[in-house]
């Protein structure tokens, strides 16, 4: 794992309640889970929306990194 995907991921973990830069527009960080890996699962409200989109930090760092 490179030094920024760390970086990032570390900050992700304690990032409830922060903003967030997603494919679908900026939302609000609810809950931050462990999955298999080096990867976690992200729930992100995103205003204009029904509920809450899930999205992998992998994913959520490939798209801050484009």
């Amino acid at each position: 794992m490179n030094e920024e995907l760390k970086n990032f991921m570390d900050e992700l973990w304690g990032a409830e309640g922060k903003l967030v830069d997603t494919p679908l527009g900026q939302g609000k960080i609810e809950e931050v889970r462990t999955m298999g890996g080096v990867d976690f699962s992200v729930r992100v409200k995103i205003p204009d929306t029904d509920g809450s989109t899930l999205f992998s930090g992998l994913k959520l760092f490939e798209f801050k990194s484009q």
